[in-house]
């Protein structure tokens, strides 16, 4: 991921359990020993088999560059079972001005 971009990371589910099987959807982003983003369902575009979240650019912005960082996402099914992924890891790339970019109308 390179910082102060829009990046959009996509979860696909397994073929046995859907989104809307879920009662609770988390989405955690560490860098280190620090948590730098958590995500819900209020916060990701729900799809059939999979959710995903488009960063802002001061989301990404948080994270600091040349450092590796990790994702995984945790659900709590309607059944009451709780589960989650792997834990992925990723690398941080520079950008050589991060200043937020906004359009004529300031979006």
């Amino acid at each position: 991921m390179i910082r102060a971009t829009t990046p959009t990371h996509t979860f696909t589910f397994p073929k046995d359990i859907a989104p809307a099987d879920c009662d609770k959807i988390l989405i955690t982003y560490k860098q280190g020993n620090k948590k730098v983003l958590e995500k819900t369902e209020a916060d990701l575009t729900i799809g059939e088999s999979s959710v995903s979240y488009t960063f802002t650019q001061e989301d990404t912005k948080l994270f600091t560059d040349r450092e590796k960082a990790s994702v995984q996402m945790r659900v709590l099914l309607l059944t009451g079972e709780a589960l989650a992924s792997d834990i992925m890891q990723f690398s941080i790339k520079p950008v050589l001005n991060d200043e937020v970019l906004t359009n004529e109308l300031g979006t």
